[in-house]
């Protein structure tokens, strides 16, 4: 009898040796196997909505890996993860009330094992990007194995694959898919004189069951894999085969990530329009009273939610939120120029500058183009009177909190 909620790990030896043996003996030193975990952790209002969506949702995650040069075929499988909490107590309770408990939450979601050829623009940061660049807001994380020491490659890839296709029978699981079929298909008759809806992918009828095998590089694989899905299914792995051809360069998931890039370009328009800049995952802002020099102002996730009071912005900013703050965070993001930092100069009052290296104040510093590159700080300080050490090393210690820095940039 098949366990009604997710399963937290594939009990088969059988299958397990199975997988070893048909799919991951493709592995070695020209291929590589990502594992990870798509899961819409959702509220409760829109949890239910998630689970019927979940079919139409696989395919659009299948089209992004399906897309990308250098992949050679993948597991998907849907899947649930299940996690124990409490409701906390609200506005409404009592304040001698304890908080309501409730039983597990189970949230939908999609597992890939993804088999590729790293290339310039096949890897395993480029395929996570692809991931988060579709019209949805998923955690997408990457699936890790305990004690991996002693294990061998091949060994640590059976038990993430493992993890992968842990669901591939489960009633639960099944009873979504079915679940999501019906759904997509009632949607889909609803607005058959309509144009096609985004959010609902008209292939999801395709899925029967929640694990599919799919050959993206059919002259490589094509044979190889249909029989070892026939050994894979005769070891008791329920799981469909699908064998495609690549997508043109017309395929509309191409052109998800060009939209990001726009987005990008009309956030970096504001920042320069506003003095501000971006410099190792923080936004810097030029003062008032500053003539060249930028300041810290908060971070890339704080700032990226306050551009939503922007009404040409917002809707765009929102369908990419995620994949947005997590390139403009990065400290080496390089799709928004990063603005540099002179540690030689300091800023003072009336547009003058004072030189660490000479000890002596200057005006303009040669070389110092607005927005490129910044002294090291501002401090308000007349530049007539004699310099006063207070000022400056309160200037440093409040620009580098961090000492190791602070030293390096005092010497």
């Amino acid at each position: 009898m098949f366990s009604t909620r997710p399963k937290k790990q594939l009990d088969s030896k059988r299958l397990r040796n199975s997988l070893r043996e048909n799919l991951l003996k493709w592995l070695n030193h020209d291929t590589h196997g990502l594992a990870c975990r798509a899961i819409w952790r959702v509220s409760d209002e829109d949890r239910e909505l998630a689970k019927n969506q979940i079919c139409s949702k696989r395919l659009q995650l299948d089209d992004q890996i399906i897309a990308m040069d250098g992949v050679q075929f993948f597991i998907s499988c849907i899947t649930m993860v299940q996690t124990n909490a409490s409701r906390p107590k609200s506005d409404e309770d009592d304040e001698d009330d304890e908080p309501a408990s409730r039983g597990p939450t189970i949230f939908p979601g999609v597992a890939y094992f993804v088999v590729f050829r790293e290339t310039s623009k096949c890897t395993k940061e480029t395929i996570f990007a692809a991931l988060h660049d579709a019209d949805m807001e998923p955690t997408i994380t990457e699936i890790k194995t305990r004690n991996t020491i002693g294990l061998t490659q091949v060994e640590t890839a059976v038990c993430k694959i493992a993890q992968v296709v842990k669901d591939h029978n489960n009633a639960a699981t099944k009873n979504m898919v079915i679940a999501s079929n019906h759904f997509c298909r009632s949607v889909c008759r609803a607005r058959e004189i309509e144009d096609e809806d985004e959010n609902i992918n008209r292939r999801n009828t395709n899925a029967q069951i929640p694990c599919r095998l799919v050959v993206v590089q059919q002259d490589s694989y094509g044979g190889p894999l249909s029989e070892a899905h026939a050994a894979l299914t005769s070891d008791g792995l329920e799981c469909e085969l699908e064998i495609i051809s690549r997508p043109t360069q017309s395929n509309k998931v191409i052109t998800a990530p060009s939209d990001i890039t726009a987005t990008i370009r009309e956030i970096e328009l504001v920042m320069m329009r506003c003095h501000h800049a971006l410099h190792r995952g923080f936004v810097y802002g030029k003062p008032m009273e500053a003539t060249l020099t930028y300041v810290k102002m908060m971070d890339v996730k704080t700032y990226v939610n306050k551009l939503l009071t922007n009404d040409a912005l917002r809707e765009k900013i929102i369908k990419h939120m995620s994949r947005i703050v997590q390139l403009l965070s990065h400290p080496g993001c390089e799709i928004i120029s990063q603005i540099e930092f002179d540690p030689d100069y300091i800023e003072v009052s009336g547009g003058q500058f004072f030189q660490i290296s000479t000890r002596s104040f200057t005006e303009c510093p040669p070389r110092m183009p607005l927005g490129k590159i910044s002294p090291r700080t501002y401090i308000p300080y007349d530049s007539t009177t004699p310099p006063q050490p207070l000022y400056f090393k309160n200037g440093i210690v409040n620009s580098f909190p961090d000492l190791d820095v602070r030293d390096r940039v005092s010497q």
